[in-house]
């Protein structure tokens, strides 16, 4: 149902003079922070009101109520009266649309208004984009973390490895250690140091922090394989392999084995 403002509020009348005994309203604050889910209480309370409409509305002026009764279909609204001069709007689970500027309007002449100011916070989030948080690259390659965050007010984005704090240098002409902050972290010409837990941090100010994992695997081959055969033909090494210790064997046929010569094997798949 949409019932105009005309319908129960007089327009106001410029040439009217103020009626001493007019409604009057308290000087209760006239702007409110709420975080998201939160239930909240836009303060009005009237002095006087007698036989005159009391009315809300919202920020995108729609008729929320007259008097006690709520005519905006929005069960999470109500007017609430502790005490006989208290006309409050309530509302339960505030969302970050409900902000805006919200009038308590009096149909005297000229009208009266109220103005209160709503103001909803957001903890921060991630979007869920689809990204990749397990990589698996050989070393050379180039890896793209992504953390799209968002929240009111904006957050902020931080990077750790291995709970590390990552700091960045790239844009500091004074070569002074900052933190890295950014929704997206680059990973150029990869090496085996590489590897490793990556997490990133989203943070307004609001609670709980955010925090997304990477996971990050490195593949390299073994460079040098390098060992001291004694006059057999079977022969023990080992070398490592993506942080593994692998042990082989190796049969060389028909060569001539001589003392203290160092022989090079490599392994490959």
């Amino acid at each position: 149902m949409v019932v105009s403002v005309s319908d129960i509020a007089v327009k106001p009348n410029l040439a009217a003079s103020a009626n001493p005994n007019d409604p009057i309203f308290d000087t209760s604050p006239r702007n409110v922070t709420a975080i998201a889910g939160e239930t909240i209480n836009l303060p009005c309370a009237v002095h006087n009101k007698e036989i005159y409409n009391l009315i809300w509305m919202n920020p995108r002026v729609t008729l929320i109520s007259k008097d006690e009764s709520r005519v905006i279909d929005d069960s999470r609204i109500s007017v609430e009266r502790p005490k006989t001069k208290d006309w409050n709007l309530m509302i339960r689970e505030v969302r970050y649309n409900d902000s805006g500027e919200y009038m308590c309007q009096i149909n005297t002449q000229p009208i009266k208004i109220k103005r209160i100011y709503l103001y909803v916070k957001v903890p921060p989030e991630f979007i869920e984009d689809g990204s990749d948080t397990h990589f698996s690259v050989e070393e050379g390659s180039t890896i793209t973390l992504v953390c799209n965050a968002t929240g009111v007010p904006m957050p902020v984005v931080t990077w750790y490895k291995q709970s590390k704090l990552l700091t960045d240098y790239s844009d500091n002409e004074n070569e002074k250690e900052s933190t890295l902050i950014g929704e997206m972290m680059i990973l150029r010409n990869v090496s085996r140091y590489c590897d490793g837990k990556y997490e990133c941090n989203a943070e307004n100010g609001v609670p709980p922090i955010a925090t997304r994992q990477f996971k990050v695997t490195v593949l390299y081959v073994a460079k040098r394989v390098v060992s001291n055969f004694n006059d057999s033909d079977l022969h023990k090494a080992n070398t490592m392999y993506n942080g593994f210790t692998i042990d082989f064997k190796i049969k060389i046929a028909n060569a001539n084995i001589q003392n203290g010569r160092t022989y090079l094997a490599r392994l490959s798949n």
